[in-house]
This record gives structure tokens, sequence and C-alpha cells, in this order.
């Protein structure tokens, strides 16, 4: 891998060459061009472009019952472009992108189709006010695959909601940090259980997740965090449950 970068003081650039050689299915060359520019000293425009390729994994060659002997590697082409503003305590971001596949594997079935189109936008803003953070942000999603079957042609790609909302505050009192959480998502498509026999929509849903974080010594963490407060009922693959409310307790040490 090459890679060259380039820093003045309105803008940026990063070009970098790749090449992958993979023993079952040859050598792959990649590149990828990013860069941003300062239209103000608080907002800067960003933007990349460049290509990619993955290999399928063991279980989707072999797995018995469902591996594809015959699949190939997946070649991507991305591109995005956006806006981000830091001034102060405040830090917003805009960025829109596109990245189309040649030879995605659907995840819920591990058929090979012949693209899919992954776009779509993100939008966060974070603010620190004192010791209390703010973070929210929203993305819309529209990835579809396209293949030659007609009734297959520009489908939702499974699991994959339209849209998602994220939100949490998090609150410094001394050693201690109090946080909560918020997601609101939008309802998904996936297979149904027998394979073949089409689609089925999966229902939106809210969830609130809460916790802290004691700091007892440099060496030493302590956390607690509860989710799923309300004890939703939802499902993020078909055939697959979540778990109700749940609590998680750690504790990290380290030199």
């Amino acid at each position: 891998m090459a890679s060259y970068a380039l820093n003045q003081q309105d803008w940026n650039a990063l070009v970098v060459l790749r090449n992958d050689r993979n023993s079952q299915f040859g050598s792959f060359n990649n590149w990828s061009l990013a860069g941003g520019y300062h239209l103000t000293p608080a907002l800067r425009a960003v933007g990349s472009a460049g290509t990619s390729f993955q290999a399928p994994t063991f279980n989707q060659l072999y797995f018995p019952g469902s591996g594809i002997a015959t699949q190939t590697p997946q070649k991507n082409r991305a591109v995005e472009g956006g806006l981000k503003y830091q001034y102060g305590g405040v830090a917003l971001s805009a960025i829109i992108y596109r990245n189309n596949i040649q030879g995605f594997i659907v995840p819920s079935t591990n058929v090979q189709t012949s693209r899919a189109v992954l776009r779509g936008v993100t939008l966060s803003a974070d603010v620190q006010a004192g010791d209390t953070s703010y973070a929210v942000s929203y993305d819309y999603a529209d990835p579809r695959s396209f293949s030659t079957s007609a009734a297959d042609n520009n489908l939702r790609l499974v699991r994959v909601a339209k849209n998602v909302l994220n939100a949490s505050i998090n609150h410094r009192i001394g050693s201690v940090s109090l946080y909560g959480e918020a997601k609101i998502s939008s309802n998904r498509e996936d297979s149904k259980v027998v394979v073949g026999t089409g689609r089925e929509l999966l229902g939106g849903y809210s969830l609130l997740n809460a916790g802290l974080t004691w700091t007892a010594s440099k060496n030493v963490a302590l956390s607690a965090r509860i989710n799923n407060l309300t004890n939703k009922q939802y499902t993020l693959a078909n055939g697959f449950s979540t778990l109700g409310r749940n609590a998680l307790v750690s504790v990290a040490w380290s030199m």
C-alpha cells in the first residue's frame, strides 16, 4: 500500500493506492482520494471517493446448506461529501454518500445479486456544555439490490431501516458519569423464515438505555447499565429474538 498526504493551511488531501492478493481470488488494485477545504475557520467541506473489494467469507462459500462455492468477491466504488462545523463546544456534520457494489451478497439468503446501491444521508450534532454533553444523529438510508430477475430487482436491502435516530446525554459529577441513551428506528424488511417464500416487514421500535461509570482511581473504573428500560419487544432479523430489559455490570482495570 502507498499513500501520499498534502496539508495546507486551508485544505488537505490524502491519496492511497493499495494492492491486495488473495490466494483464492487473485490480485486486486484499489485506490482512495479524500480531502477537505475550510470555507471559514469553523466550516469545512469534505469529500472522498475510492474503490475496495471484499472476498466471500468461508461460511458464505462453504457452510452446509447455505454456502455457495461459486461466489466471487464484492467490488465497491464509493463517493461521499458533506459539511462539518466546529466552534467552541458545538460540532455539526452533514454527510451524503453513495456506494455501488458489484456482486453484492444478500446477508439473509447468501444469494449474490448483480449489484447493490447503498445511498443515504447522515446528520449529527454534538454539544459540550460544562460537565454535560449532548449528542444526536439521524440516518436516512435507501439501499437497494438489483438482479437480472424481475422478481428480485430493485428491492430494499434486508435488515436495514430507512430512518434511525440516536440521542444521548452524559453528565459528569466528580468521578461519576451518568448517561442516558435513546434510539428510534423505522421498520425494515427481511426474508421470511422459509427461504424462497418472499419477504416480511419487521416493525419499527424505540429503546431507552441508562447507566453510570465511576472512575475509582486512575487504574480502576466500575460501570453499570440497564438496556431496554421499557422492556420493548422487537426484532432485528426474522427468526431471531432480542433481549428484553437487561443489566450489565463490569469492572475495568488498566496499567
